[in-house]
């Protein structure tokens, strides 16, 4: 079987056609409309649908999450990364990355949800991540991912739903989702993976190495000093 892993991978013509399938991506105000991804107020409520993130990490929810996660996760990876981050008031269309169990899906297209992300990217922001409890997989063969991100772009998506496969405290969850972020952040920063041999405690450590939550749990939480050095550059 495939395991989810600390996946990347550039821009392909594929997922902008996975993108353009009907049903059209928009933002999820609260009050249950649907609006365009230009507009920054919502024409039903007058809520605001997206905030400045400039200089900061724009947080985006796929779904409902269980209470206290963002702001958990809002919390740890300020910390990490010593920079701001602005959670997003719009919710992600559900509908977009939807795929059917009958074709043999898994879960939710990981590539789609990540192109979504990567269309809310704006300009000023360090960069874009989007959170679901939603089950992602690149491919109908594929049973998960922990996290996907675009190499050298500014977007990168994290699942909850494999981390919680042994059903850990709300702690351990968040500390394994921030590792899984801080990974595919590393990506958006230009960080590629560290060779399985170069005997490195780092969590850019490749996706061979971190394929269940055991492996997760084992890593640490920070970055070798090269590529600390890259990642403090970027979220300057």
């Amino acid at each position: 079987p495939l395991f989810g892993a600390l996946r990347h991978r550039p821009r392909a013509a594929g997922d902008l056609r996975a993108l353009s399938v009907r049903p059209r991506d928009a933002h999820l105000c609260g009050c249950g409309a649907r609006v365009p991804l230009t507009r920054r107020l919502c024409p039903s409520c007058r809520s605001p649908l997206v905030r400045d993130a400039r200089g900061a990490l724009s947080l985006w929810t796929l779904g409902a999450l269980r209470p206290g996660i963002t702001r958990s996760m809002e919390t740890a990876l300020s910390r990490a990364l010593s920079l701001p981050v602005v959670v997003q008031p719009a919710g992600v269309d559900e509908r977009p990355s939807a795929r059917p169990a009958r074709d043999g899906w898994r879960g939710r297209s990981a590539n789609v949800f990540l192109s979504q992300i990567d269309r809310r990217a704006r300009r000023g922001a360090v960069a874009s991540l989007g959170l679901t409890e939603f089950n992602l997989t690149p491919r109908r063969d594929w049973n998960f991912v922990f996290g996907l991100a675009y190499l050298s772009r500014p977007a990168c998506v994290v699942s909850l739903h494999a981390l919680d496969a042994d059903r850990p405290t709300r702690r351990r969850l968040v500390s394994r989702a921030v590792k899984i972020a801080l990974h595919e952040l590393g990506h958006t920063f230009g960080l590629d993976h560290h060779g399985y041999d170069d005997g490195v405690d780092c969590l850019m450590i490749g996706d061979a190495a971190v394929d269940s939550v055991e492996t997760v749990d084992a890593r640490g939480r920070s970055f070798c000093d090269d590529c600390a050095t890259v990642v403090a550059r970027r979220a300057r």
